[in-house]
């Protein structure tokens, strides 16, 4: 028998039991870095494959840091990044901190909290409204003919730090890098064109044309230098990384792989997905993503355990699930709706429509119940779910888990 505390939303804990004869797969979050802040000033100080920024940039440019919406640790990490700004003699009134615009209901925290007072008051801070007609300036038109428009403190600044997290996105393989860029800093239609259906039928190391066109943004912006960190358990940071963009994030992937990889044989007819509340927000992308990887596993007509406390209203995409007869019914009005919340609208029907998936939540039941999933109001309703001879797959925080397959799929 084996014993594994599963920590869900931002104060969960189910300590779940499954016979070893049934358990086929287990991922457990790494631990996290006590000091996140001294290893994001260390990942600077020896950057990969790139100069200093001391010999990068000039104490009197405009800089514009990008902070992606869920980065771990984000006000720790920027206080490293500040510490190496402030040896260079950067001015923090000329550094703006900018947040792309979220798709998932997710609100920017602010990330100041760690630097000194008079360093966060003198710092800008935007949040990106891609509907703001005057947000955007014209940034360059891409080698397929798209005029791309991102944030005009992006086009306007003299240097651009990224920083954000490296994990698995449905989308896109891995997020990362400029993903923090594009589309989430552009404008409402490059926002309505990027987000579309999850490639359910690709790993994530397969080419994606999304991912591509992000590290084509990437470089017409002219941005070189990125802080990636890659998430570990309870919201904490695992590893940090820093310096030029390409090799930082092929570092990161393989780190990603190693701490987040499972390595899956056959498919399941029960996976335990335990979701965490990222600084303890628990969001329908997070949601939306542990499906989409659980997805990965279960086999079809098998039972998903979603752990979570999701207490979020409903997107507008996903009200077009729950007015639909069947999830299938939506697929169709879902790809043709165009909205920034498609992609998570279209993960959860594909995911309700493949297993039968059971919901503990701290949303209505009847809502629950309108969007093709069980509701779960109680541990006790969870744990009745686990009472068979189901062979289990279990997966902590398993929004960052990386799914490689070894075997038949069918």
């Amino acid at each position: 028998m084996s014993a594994f505390p599963l920590n869900y939303g931002s104060t969960g804990r189910l300590a779940v039991e499954i016979a070893d004869g049934r358990l086929h797969g287990v991922v457990t979050p790494p631990p996290a870095i006590k000091d996140v802040r001294a290893a994001t000033a260390a990942a600077i100080a020896s950057p990969i494959e790139f100069p200093s920024l001391r010999q990068a940039m000039l104490p009197e440019d405009q800089i514009t840091i990008v902070i992606d919406l869920d980065t771990p640790a984000a006000d720790q990490v920027l206080a490293g990044v500040w510490d190496a700004l402030a040896n260079i003699g950067v001015d923090a009134g000329r550094v703006t901190l900018l947040h792309p615009a979220s798709v998932g209901g997710e609100k920017a925290r602010d990330p100041r909290g760690a630097l000194p007072r008079e360093v966060s008051a003198a710092m800008h801070r935007h949040v990106h409204d891609p509907t703001d007609e005057q947000a955007c300036s014209y940034l360059a038109t891409t080698a397929s003919g798209d005029r791309i428009y991102l944030a005009k403190q992006l086009v306007e600044a003299d240097y651009v730090i990224c920083i954000g997290a490296v994990r698995f996105d449905a989308f896109l393989g891995y997020r990362g890098t400029f993903s923090a860029v594009y589309p989430g800093l552009s404008d409402t239609e490059n926002l309505r064109r990027a987000y579309g259906a999850a490639h359910v039928e690709l790993g994530p190391d397969d080419p994606r044309p999304m991912r591509e066109r992000v590290d084509e943004v990437g470089w017409l912006l002219g941005a070189q230098f990125v802080v990636q960190v890659v998430p570990a358990a309870n919201g904490g940071v695992a590893r940090v990384f820093a310096g030029l963009a390409e090799p930082v994030f092929a570092v990161a992937k393989q780190a990603v792989r190693e701490l987040w990889g499972v390595n899956i044989n056959q498919r399941v007819e029960l996976v335990i997905a335990a979701v965490e509340a990222e600084h303890g927000v628990q969001s329908w992308s997070q949601v939306a993503h542990a499906l989409e990887v659980a997805g990965q596993v279960v086999s079809r007509d098998g039972r998903v355990l979603l752990l979570t406390q999701l207490d979020r209203p409903l997107t507008p995409g996903l009200e077009i699930l729950r007015d639909a007869r069947t999830p299938r019914e939506s697929i169709k009005p879902i790809q043709e709706y165009a909205r920034e919340d498609k992609g998570l609208a279209m993960q959860l029907a594909h995911g309700v429509e493949r297993a039968n998936v059971y919901l503990l939540s701290r949303l209505p039941p009847d809502q629950v119940e309108e969007l093709f999933m069980v509701p779960l109001v109680t541990e006790a309703e969870a744990f009745k779910v686990l009472e068979t001879g189901d062979e289990v797959v279990v997966l902590g925080s398993a929004q960052n888990v990386v799914v490689r397959h070894t075997g038949d799929q069918a």
